[in-house]
């Protein structure tokens, strides 16, 4: 079998995304090359996923399989695109290869688990095509979660509203912000959760898609120019994501700029306060948003701010990586509510807001002038004591304005001291929780000891 550098090339790329870095079945590191007929094909799999190339320039010299390590085969790939490479079978346990170097064939000769170790796939999914299916599913895959120990929203749900012609709904969601599309019907008979794997966020172009069943696994199927990828489903019960999409709400409207450059690079730009991911977005005097990290506080060019709320809190990666998702325009009730963006195309985003200190609105005097579209650092004016007239003498004392600011101290050590004994509720809590966890395992492992010295007591007894 020969194979076009360029060819090998396309395929190692995308096997690198599927083909485990480690693994305790040797046969999983490598890629099975088969000829069936005039086509040649590459083959990689974990178990989970499956992906298989099309080799377009493959000249085959009769049918057969053979398998070859990957790692020796992105070493391989390396070179001129024009160059073909040679595989040639030597039996069951070796593959030589003739790689073009410098203008010289060099002979490889490299050793191969047995082809017939090979894990067998044996369903096949038939597939209709989808317009921008890819497209969305990468614009939704930021915002699934990345928790193991959440394994069902490791993925994008494809709702088909059992399988009625209305438009079907794609959803992501990692618990903290949720990302739906309804823009296509897509050919499915049932829903179907599908993981986020770096194969199908990695993979572009037009495509079509299906869904197989092997005994009580269903497996989803994504065909793409050369490629052809089954992945399993996630078996379990996506969460309801229909009841925590808030009803439509414009009391308070925060509207992004189209172009959102400027804004990437002031968020970036912010210092990290005390919580690290937090940011506030904030409102001036003039309607215009301002984004702040404790005393900084920035306006961002082209944006507004309006409503009654002062400001809002949010998490900066969020709000990025929702802004870098096409959408624009945040709506919320208050600070304390979910925000929820519409792209107008059939998009919706939510995001749960956070608590961060509250400051007063920036006061227009506090401006400097400069050119217009520009940001400029406003500092936030912070809360003063202020002075309190003093009042005629009563009974020969005169009140002092100094009484005033002892109150108005001893209330910030009331919330200092409240604050600090929430902090130290929670962590009394979270040792209870330790406490619990080091007594159940002292329980287990006495019981294994006790196992032991059980068999132990049993191996004794036995008399030769």
């Amino acid at each position: 079998m020969t194979i076009s550098r360029r060819d090998l090339k396309a395929a190692v790329l995308g096997f690198s995304k599927i083909v485990p870095h480690k693994t305790t079945l040797p046969v999983l590191g490598c890629i099975k090359f088969e000829v069936t007929g005039a086509t040649g094909t590459a083959t990689a799999t974990d178990l989970d996923q499956h992906a298989r190339f099309m080799c377009k320039d493959a000249v085959c010299d009769g049918p057969g399989a053979f398998l070859v390590p990957f790692q020796q085969l992105r070493d391989i790939s390396r070179g001129p695109d024009a160059d073909s490479i040679q595989f040639t079978p030597a039996g069951s346990d070796k593959v030589l290869v003739l790689n073009p170097v410098a203008g010289q064939a060099v002979r490889l000769e490299l050793p191969v688990p047995a082809v017939e170790d090979w894990p067998a796939q044996v369903f096949k999914a038939s597939t209709q095509p989808v317009d921008d299916f890819l497209a969305v599913f990468q614009r939704l895959a930021p915002f699934a979660s990345t928790d193991i120990n959440r394994h069902v929203i490791n993925s994008c749900f494809l709702d088909v509203a059992d399988g009625s012609a209305a438009k079907s709904v794609m959803v992501s969601t990692d618990g903290r912000r949720l990302t739906m599309c309804n823009t296509m019907t897509l050919p499915l008979k049932q829903s179907c959760i599908v993981p986020t794997t770096k194969f199908l966020s990695w993979l572009d172009g037009s495509s079509s898609i299906g869904i197989a069943k092997q005994g009580e696994t269903h497996w989803f199927a994504v065909e793409s120019g050369p490629w052809t990828y089954i992945v399993k489903a996630i078996d379990g019960t996506y969460p309801n994501y229909r009841q925590v999409i808030p009803k439509a709400c414009d009391n308070n409207q925060i509207v992004f700029a189209e172009d959102i450059a400027s804004a990437r690079q002031i968020l970036k730009a912010l210092p990290v306060g005390d919580k690290q991911e937090a940011i506030s977005l904030r409102s001036s005097p003039s309607g215009k948003l301002a984004v702040g990290v404790n005393d900084v506080c920035v306006d961002i060019p082209g944006s507004t701010f309006t409503g009654k709320c002062k400001q809002i809190g949010v998490n900066r990666d969020y709000l990025m990586d929702a802004l870098d998702a096409g959408f624009r325009t945040f709506a919320f009730t208050d600070e304390l509510s979910p925000i929820v963006s519409d792209d107008g195309k059939g998009g919706k985003h939510v995001l749960m807001p956070m608590r961060v200190t509250e400051h007063e609105p920036i006061s227009t005097s506090q401006k400097q002038e400069r050119p217009e579209g520009t940001a400029a650092v406003t500092p936030v004016r912070q809360s003063t004591t202020e002075t309190v007239p003093e009042k005629p003498a009563q009974k020969g004392r005169t009140k002092m304005a100094k009484s005033e600011t002892a109150i108005e101290k001893l209330q910030d050590s009331y919330e200092t001291a409240k604050d600090k004994l929430k902090d130290a509720s929670t962590a009394l809590a979270d040792l209870s929780g330790l406490i619990k966890d080091a007594v159940k395992e002292d329980r287990q492992r006495r019981s294994e000891i006790e196992d032991v010295r059980k068999t132990v007591a049993r191996i004794q007894s036995i008399k030769v």
